[in-house]
């Protein structure tokens, strides 16, 4: 079980996340705590250009998003989730 809080709409926090996911590569249920911190969010590309993970390829099972608000930059992170777990 992995818990990260994270600002998805900020590039530099956001890209890390993939490195730390992968640092845990046994993780079966990962929680995610989404922070929006009322600034415009941009548009990021980020995980469009990212490679599948193979530890969420094999290994997760549950995927839980706390905080959600529906931004562009939390619809990207789930997207690539579900295309690549």
């Amino acid at each position: 079980m992995l818990g990260i809080q994270v600002k998805l709409g900020v590039h530099n926090e956001a890209r890390l996340l993939p490195s730390l996911i992968r640092c845990f590569p046994n993780t079966q249920t990962l929680y995610i705590q989404s922070v929006v911190d009322g600034r415009p969010v941009p548009n990021l590309k980020l995980w469009e250009e990212l490679e599948p993970m193979d530890c969420v390829k094999l290994h997760l099972k549950k995927i839980v998003v706390r905080g959600f608000q529906g931004t562009r930059s939390e619809l990207d992170f789930l997207k690539f989730i579900a295309k690549h777990a």
